[in-house]
């Protein structure tokens, strides 16, 4: 067995320096693509592998590229998340492979925000009234007369036994 010297420990700490420096937070981003199932059905598969294609070609290492589960935003598929130091956490969708390295450029290398390709806030989304919902004040003033409530149907009367007595026991039929 040879014996390892401190040169080839000093090239293993060199080669292994960017993974810990991603472990410890220190990276100039982390991009995060959604890889549940509606988000590779949606391409999300592509947009990972484009995205990775473009870290190895430059040879970027302070950037840390995961996948992720569902990112519950299923109509917006692909998605994916850029996280830096400086920004909040940035959530795009849809994007493809061509938008994907377009927010890699700009956001992740660039350190600007790409605007037009910011998902839109799920939150926002829920509380916009739709074109088709009415507004409150126009369903006050338009709602619909309440129907009249319907009138109980009579009870059949039901016969009840004076309290206290018991009906007698019937006898069984002798056997034969």
């Amino acid at each position: 067995m040879s014996k390892i010297s401190v040169d080839d420990l000093r090239k293993i700490k060199e080669s292994q320096r960017h993974t810990l420096a991603l472990r410890g937070g220190d990276f100039r981003a982390k991009v995060v693509v959604n890889m549940g199932t509606c988000g590779i059905a949606a391409g999300a598969r592509d947009v990972i592998t484009a995205l990775n294609e473009a870290i190895a070609q430059k040879e970027i290492m302070d950037v840390m590229l995961t996948a992720s589960g569902c990112g519950g935003y299923c109509a917006k598929e692909p998605t994916m998340l850029v996280e830096t130091p400086e920004q909040p956490p940035t959530f795009y969708g849809p994007v493809d492979k061509k938008k994907a390295l377009k927010i890699f450029k700009e956001h992740v290398l660039g350190g600007k925000i790409v605007t037009e390709l910011v998902a839109p806030s799920k939150l926002a989304e829920e509380e916009a009234p739709s074109e088709e919902a009415p507004t409150e004040e126009a369903s006050k003033s338009e709602s619909p007369p309440k129907p009249a409530p319907k009138e109980a149907a009579p009870k059949e009367s039901v016969a009840k036994k004076p309290a206290g007595k018991k009906e007698p026991r019937k006898k069984a039929a002798p056997k034969e």
